[in-house]
């Protein structure tokens, strides 16, 4: 199938003002192996620390990682061309549409070079082709003036009003581009609420309706038809036409660049997958890119990238905007109307990796490896892999022996290619291989690549690294497969990598050692370190047998008593969860140190960063930021629970995404509660509320920026990090609140410390209507209340309030108020066991162990993870779901926005009729408001009574109960606890005694403002 067009290789493409005809105007959207949202999956959730200042390169401009690290640039922008010609369109006065479906049944549209023709004359047909497809211009003789041509292609919508449209030069007889200037409208409607939300962060309105004065269009199915003559007035080539084409030549010869990879796979593979690109430059809102793109999972997307630059952005950094990207209409709705072929699935399917790897003593990279493949597709000649640019491709081979042709970082090579096109799209891990016949269903085949460069990274510390972890071999994103890994390194250093280590087949050149690490076990990440390390072992105990934990660290980073006190550390959590998740997946895990500042958790092994390993006091002896301080304890259980949670269990699409990384959060915070510190869990989850709540330069807070399920999508020029701030700290969150709901009762009636109660106090709800010190309840018949200016509102009664049976055990009690992130302690040698989990934790628990087996060695998604939370709904939760399920929870959570607001109002105290006067004769009345939030929203708020006790003093907050909010405002009836009997604790004392105030759950089980 045609390589998909995506928006990481692409990214640079669309760094550029407006689109005029100017060398400034940057290439269009390119065509890599995978999308870039796709893969994203491939670091196996990178915990990524310090974004905020030092991982903050974005999509368009140069990366820079650690210090040592080389810097990637892009390409130099194309001579300056002249100005636009003067335009004078005529506007017709009725205009008609020209036919913009694809015409994919005309055998001549789509002839492909004979695959028996002899292989130097396909290699060298096939180089004249991808330098047609390069080469061609606006031709003089096809430049028109047009009124009211409409491109209808799919949820896409384009009008061309009035203006000049000059048409690309035929290439093998097919039309494949157009520019036009003049005066257009464009109109899209995102299908998903998600989308929707996006596209009105960036353009103001839920949809696009922009006009626009020039566009560039590229396309293989013909969507441009002038076959109405009414529609289209051919202009004099001489002097209109040429002016029009010399003008915009600078211009189309750069956007033409990112669409040859893509239109060359159209003429060689099958047609199954036509595609429609535009570059717009809107009236209102800049440069933009629109694709309609077969051959992707989501058909259509509406992105704008560029640099921003300034007081808001430091020095030159890039940004990537991806408005809108979901299905077209006939994929949505199930159409196989010619024209409109869904996304077919991937064209062929990876079998396994046999890669031998030589790392020389300059640390460069000699690799050799061999791809074993069964097509799922036939017809295609083009197939694409994942490689890192800065690896020379030096050759590639059939199975037979045959060289074949490739495109490496724009350049076709190979036999009968004499390096055609230029080099325009650097540091993208693309390569394209041309076969010399195409593809066979359900054929396995082989292709072996040779390759060499210098990628890895050396510091003065002795570590090594690898810039680019995922693309050091020639692979397929997000595809599983076995790997068999051969290393030979220098004599010195020690070589980790994922599988299990096998006896080597052959024997080291002298001065050199070899290592075999076999994965048979099928997996999309596959990857090594080395440098010269120290290492303390540790083994953790489980049922399926000790698992033995290996630590590596450079010498001069922590002592060896530090080194253990880690691995012990390591192998406390892994037991830790075990006993919540499953057994362990993997026979080994192997932590290393890593010279960047970062995390990534792949199978078995597990990259830290080099501060992460270091005691407090060695973070404060080096002035790291409190945040780093306070966030790389957290690292190393974060990436432990990748194991499980990324790489047991992967994520289907960069929409899922969350799932692994919150799941991961939440347990390292759970983690450090239990190990280390016991106030943990709530001082992490405050600070993530104030993140979540952060304003950006505009004003708006992050968690603005969009659902969960936009995924990497969140980043974006008004928000460069949301993407961590949401994905990690709301998607902790969102476990945090799943595990309160299944919780089998409410928090104890545990009392806050007093800088937590006055806290709470403060900023909920003040005390009932009284008089002095006397709280005056409400005499005679009942008042209505005052309907709430904020919306409508709910009645709710103690019959349908969710009434939660006794807690069934203990609860961790909430600590005062500490430092914004824990923990600030050396780790300890643990030698206890770590605790079970708490019996009221074992609904959550249970469902996070049915979800890891249901869908263990497999992808899962946002939906496969409700269905099995359905399972777990407590009973006094079923009703708020359609079908008793956590569907408005997700809804709320997962696919929307905002973070709401609660507020008390209200109050008053009435006294129960005797045939309601169960243990307490009175109840209290009042309202419960809800705001920031849309008016469909719902959630069950837990309330409790906070006063003094018998002899008036500070005690425990009092469980009211739980209102269902839904609505602006929701009324409801609580009885009130009842008052102390003799012998026993002192209790609340009725109303009259004493004043009420309610507070809104004060043990932070809910997120909110």
């Amino acid at each position: 199938m045609s390589p998909r067009i995506t928006t990481r290789q692409m990214r640079r493409a669309r760094c550029a003002g407006r689109l005029r005809p100017a060398a400034a105007a940057p290439p269009a959207r390119g065509i890599p192996a995978a999308s870039r949202l796709e893969r994203l999956r491939r670091p196996g959730g990178a915990f990524l620390v310090l974004t905020l200042a030092l991982l903050a390169g974005g999509p368009c401009g140069a990366q820079a990682a650690a210090a040592g690290s080389a810097v990637r640039t892009p390409p130099a922008a194309a001579p300056q061309a002249a100005a636009a010609p003067p335009q004078t369109p005529v506007r017709a006065p009725v205009p008609t549409q020209a036919r913009s479906q694809p015409a994919s049944g005309s055998p001549a549209h789509h002839a492909a070079p004979a695959a028996a023709a002899r292989p130097a004359a396909v290699a060298s047909a096939t180089a004249a082709l991808y330098k047609r497809i390069l080469d061609t211009q606006i031709s003089p003789r096809r430049v028109y003036r047009v009124d009211g041509l409409q491109i209808d292609d799919e949820d896409v919508a384009i009008n061309l009003e009035h203006g000049t449209l000059g048409l690309l030069a035929p290439v093998r007889g097919r039309e494949t581009g157009a520019v036009f200037v003049g005066q257009g409208q464009i109109f899209v409607l995102p299908p998903s609420r998600a989308d929707r939300l996006s596209m009105a962060n960036f353009t103001g309105a839920p949809f696009l309706n922009e006009s626009f004065s020039s566009a560039y269009f590229r396309y293989s199915d013909g969507a441009l038809r002038l076959d109405a003559a009414d529609l289209a007035q051919l202009l004099p080539a001489e002097p209109t036409g040429r002016r029009f084409a010399a003008h915009w030549r600078a211009t189309v010869a750069a956007l033409n660049q990112a669409q040859a990879l893509r239109l060359l796979a159209e003429f060689l593979n099958h047609n199954r997958t036509p595609y429609f690109y535009a570059r717009i430059a809107g009236d209102r809102l800049g440069d933009f890119d629109v694709l309609v793109d077969r051959s992707r999972r989501e058909q259509i997307e509406i992105a704008a990238s560029g640099f921003a630059t300034g007081e808001r952005h430091p020095g030159r950094r890039a940004y990537e905007n991806v408005w809108a990207s979901f299905p077209m209409r006939s994929a949505r709705l199930g159409s196989r109307q010619p024209g409109a072929t869904p996304y077919p699935g991937p064209d062929l399917r990876v079998l396994g990796y046999h890669v031998r790897t030589r790392i020389g003593p300059n640390l460069g990279l000699h690799g050799q490896a061999a791809v074993r493949f069964r097509a799922r597709l036939s017809g295609d000649r083009v197939v694409t892999f994942s490689l890192d640019p800065h690896l020379a491709l030096a050759r590639v081979t059939n199975a037979a022996g045959q060289p074949l042709l490739f495109i490496q970082n724009g350049i076709l090579r190979g036999p009968g290619a004499e390096a055609a096109g230029g080099e325009h799209a650097a540091a993208e891990p693309v390569v394209a291989v041309i076969l010399k016949r195409p593809l066979a269903a359900g054929r396995i085949y082989t292709l072996h690549f040779r390759y060499a460069g210098h990628i890895i990274v050396a510091t003065v510390t002795g570590l090594y690294g690898l810039e680019n972890r995922m693309d050091w071999y020639p692979n397929r994103t997000m595809q599983p497969a076995p790997h068999d890994l051969t290393f030979i390194y220098p004599t010195g250093l020690t070589l980790l990598a994922t599988g299990r280590r096998a006896p080597a087949a052959d024997k080291p050149p002298a001065g050199e050692r070899i290592s075999h690490w076999i994965s048979r076990r099928p997996s999309d990440l596959a990857g090594f370190n080395l440098g010269h390390f120290e290492m303390a072992a540790a083994t953790a105990s489980s049922p399926q047998g000790p698992v033995p934990i290996q630590v590596f660290a450079a010498p001069n980073t922590v002592t060896r008593a530090r080194l253990a006190d880690l691995a012990r550390a390591s192998a406390w959590t892994v037991e830790f969860y075990e006993q919540r998740f499953g057994p362990f997946p993997f026979p080994r895990l192997a932590l290393t140190e890593l010279p960047f500042p970062l995390g990534q958790g792949w199978p078995g092994l597990i990259y830290l960063a080099r501060d992460s390993f270091l005691t407090p006091a060695q973070m404060e002896d080096r002035h790291l930021p409190p945040q780093a301080q306070a966030l790389y304890p957290l690292m190393r259980p974060h990436e432990i629970a990748h194991q499980w949670w990324g790489n047991e269990v992967a994520w289907r699409s960069y929409h899922d995404q969350w799932l692994c990384e919150a799941l991961a959060s939440y347990a390292a915070l759970l983690d450090v509660n239990a190990q280390f510190q016991a106030g943990a869990l709530p001082r992490v989850l405050a600070y993530d509320r104030r993140q979540l709540l952060r304003k950006n330069v505009a004003g708006q807070a992050l968690d603005s920026a969009g659902p969960l399920s936009l995924g990497i999508r969140l980043d974006s020029e008004r928000f460069p990090h949301a993407y961590d701030v949401l994905v990690y700290d709301k998607g902790a969150w969102v476990m945090h609140m799943l595990r309160e709901l299944m919780r089998s009762g409410p928090p104890p009636d545990a009392p806050l410390p007093p800088a937590a109660a006055h806290e709470h106090a403060r900023r909920d709800v003040p005390p009932t209507r009284q008089t002095g010190n006397s709280a005056q309840p409400r005499r005679g018949p009942r008042q209505p209340m005052a309907a709430s200016a904020a919306g409508a509102r709910s009645r709710v009664t103690p019959a349908t309030l969710a009434a939660p049976s006794p807690a069934s055990g203990p609860r961790p009690r909430v600590e005062a108020a500490g430092p914004s992130y824990p923990p600030r302690a050396p780790l300890p040698a643990t030698t206890a066991a770590p605790p079970p989990p708490a019996p009221a934790d074992a609904r959550f628990f249970a469902f996070l162990r049915a979800f890891r087996r249901a869908y263990q060695g497999r992808a899962a998604g946002t939906a496969d993870f409700a269905r099995v939370a359905a399972r777990f709904v407590p009973p006094r939760l079923a009703k708020l779901g359609a079908h008793g399920g956590w569907e408005w929870f997700f809804r709320e959570w997962v696919d929307g926005t905002g973070i709401p607001r609660y507020r008390v109002t209200e109050l008053h105290a009435v006294r129960l009729p005797r045939s309601r006067q169960r243990g307490s004769r009175w109840a209290l009345e009042g309202m419960l408001l809800q705001s920031r939030v849309p008016l469909t929203f719902t959630m069950p708020v837990p309330l409790y009574l906070h006063g003094r006790c018998a002899a008036r003093q500070p005690c425990a907050p009092r469980y009211l109960g739980t209102v269902i909010s839904q609505g602006a405002s929701t009324e409801f009836q609580l009885p009130l606890p009842p008052a102390a009997a003799p012998g026993t604790p002192p209790q609340v004392m009725p109303p009259r005694v004493m004043p009420l105030r309610v507070m809104i759950d004060p043990y932070d089980t809910i997120l909110r403002r």
